[in-house]
């Protein structure tokens, strides 16, 4: 797939460059009529084939027409649908330029500078770049495909997760998810699981266990206090890494007390607890600031490691020989239905000194723990759009990291049917064409060439299946 991108991607390129010099040595007119004529000649094969013209017209309506026959095209190792492509996506790439600059003075601002203008707008936390617009493309792909209200055949494996799919699919296009409102079910679920004592004034902390708590957390792919990873080998067991503290700005000993990073935080926790009914300042700002003081005294604990788990290990094992934290099998039986997996593997295990000394911190500040954790939950369910016209774009993202190994098997299932269906009618097509051909000679060329064009051409030679 790379190669072909690679080789489709090259013409495009190739006039641009030409193009810009055909005008840094010609002073460009500003004429709508003008345009640009181009002759590509195929390198291998350039004294028995005639060159192909491309004509790109530089007025507003930028047309794009191509003098090459099925049989140049053929000739020169392209299809007709691939001739089709070329042109097409060269007519796409002048849409991205911006003639009214000479391209000696700016190239970058001639082949790129309308680019900002005709590209789709999308809500992106990061820079634009193709890679990320490609991973749109795809979210709108999985779009069509969850949208199409046929029902899958009866023998197609993944009948009913496609289904399901369809449906949570359905119910986040319909959710609504911005503004960001207070939910009572989110609550219910935060109360479920250990509690939200800045919002239930019958919160104890009697019942509560941060170490329970972190470990429902996972079940929503929220990091609280227990950072979990899957290794991709059988029995895929849990691994662990030291888990992030903050919300979207990560704190550490070096700038926890930054202003940067610590109002930025503040301003996210103020927000959300606004959101869900704390209207006292002073109680906000001492939820905060008792959050703000685990954070500290945790950053405590992984500065004696350097917060490198290697470390951990060593000091856990040989300097204070700390015993087996005693608390993962409730995690298993929270997390994993009480999956049992191998405890002396300290590959798969996180480092007793880290969890004994958090324990210690976690049952002194009970109260500002449950906090944190009711913030990162609801912080995890916020959709962060900007705005309401992005929320198909965030169904999208969402499934496509929720669901991947899914999607991986529909496009399996589906490209392996069409290939199998192309190979057969291209199979059945030689039994009767190729006597033909060896009767006709090169009179049967030109029909067949047509036809190769449309089905393809089997570099790998595929036997009859």
């Amino acid at each position: 797939m790379k190669v072909e991108i690679f080789g489709l991607s090259f013409l495009p390129i190739q006039l641009l460059m030409l193009s810009a010099l055909a005008t840094c040595t010609a002073k460009p007119t500003n004429t709508a009529s003008e345009v640009i004529v181009v002759n590509t000649t195929a390198a291998d094969d350039s004294s028995q084939h005639p060159n192909t013209e491309l004509i790109l017209s530089a007025d507003n309506d930028t047309g794009v027409s191509t003098k090459a026959s099925t049989v140049n095209a053929a000739d020169n190792g392209l299809n007709e649908i691939e001739s089709e492509y070329r042109v097409e996506y060269a007519k796409k790439m002048l849409t991205y330029m911006n003639q009214s600059v000479e391209p000696c003075d700016d190239f970058y601002e001639y082949a790129c500078g309308n680019w900002k203008n005709v590209m789709v707008e999308h809500q992106s936390q990061h820079k634009r770049s193709n890679l990320i617009d490609i991973f749109y493309s795809l979210g709108e792909a999985i779009q069509q495909l969850l949208l199409d209200e046929k029902q899958p055949r009866d023998d197609f494996v993944y009948k009913e997760e496609l289904n399901l799919t369809k449906r949570i699919y359905s119910d986040c296009l319909a959710a609504d998810i911005y503004p960001l409102q207070k939910s009572e079910v989110y609550l219910e679920v935060i109360k479920s699981i250990g509690g939200f004592p800045a919002v239930d004034s019958s919160w104890k902390p009697d019942n509560f266990s941060w170490f329970n708590m972190s470990a429902h957390l996972t079940n929503y792919d929220v990091i609280g206090l227990i950072k979990e990873e899957v290794l991709p080998q059988y029995p895929f067991p849990p691994y662990f890494k030291l888990p992030d503290l903050g919300f979207a700005y990560i704190v550490h000993s070096d700038n926890i007390h930054l202003n940067s990073s610590k109002e930025l935080n503040e301003k996210l926790m103020r927000n959300y607890l606004r959101l869900y009914g704390v209207d006292d300042e002073q109680k906000i700002d001492q939820i905060i600031t008792d959050i703000v003081n685990v954070w500290s005294a945790i950053l405590n604990i992984t500065k004696n490691f350097d917060e490198d788990l290697a470390k951990c290990e060593v000091l856990s094992a040989v300097v204070m020989n700390e015993e087996m934290f005693p608390l993962w099998d409730s995690y298993l039986e929270i997390a994993w239905n009480g999956t049992q997996f191998e405890l002396e593997d300290e590959d798969t295990w996180p480092c007793n000194y880290f969890y004994n000394q958090l324990d210690k911190v976690c049952n002194a500040n009970k109260e500002a723990i449950a906090n944190y954790f009711a913030l990162k939950f609801i912080y995890r369910m916020d959709a962060h759009l900007q705005n309401k016209k992005f929320q198909t774009e965030h169904c999208n993202t969402m499934i496509q990291f929720t669901l991947p190994h899914l999607l991986d098997k529909i496009y399996m299932e589906v490209r392996n049917r069409r290939i199998k269906l192309k190979n057969n009618i291209k199979n059945g097509f030689c039994i009767w064409v190729k006597p033909c051909q060896v009767i006709l000679g090169n009179f049967a060329k030109l029909p067949i060439l047509k036809i190769s064009s449309s089905l393809g051409e089997d570099q790998t030679h595929t036997p009859p299946i």
